[in-house]
């Protein structure tokens, strides 16, 4: 048996770093569904001291209802300027 190798070196990892696009590790800003937490926190689960789980699911449930009939979730993803396919960035006039 021969001695054992790493499967990448450092410079390799590097280079394969500065090819692709450096996102950081947690970037709530960067995600809707942070969006639906906070809306969901604040109406629907604020303050609520349920005695079983399915009390809170049912809650949960009825604020993602709320938040489908009022659109909400695209509000949610324009806030993190993202987009869903090249035509909404098109529109926005970023290319």
């Amino acid at each position: 048996m021969g001695v054992a190798t790493p499967c990448s070196s450092t410079s390799t990892l590097k280079s394969t770093a500065s090819r692709s696009n450096a996102y950081p590790g947690y970037a709530p800003e960067l995600n809707p569904v942070e969006g639906l937490w906070s809306s969901l926190k604040g109406r629907e689960l604020a303050n609520r001291c349920e005695s079983t789980i399915g009390a809170v699911v049912d809650a949960a449930n009825v604020g993602v209802l709320r938040i489908r009939t009022e659109q909400l979730a695209f509000s949610f993803l324009d806030h993190t300027s993202l987009f869903l396919n090249s035509i909404q960035a098109i529109n926005a006039n970023l290319f």
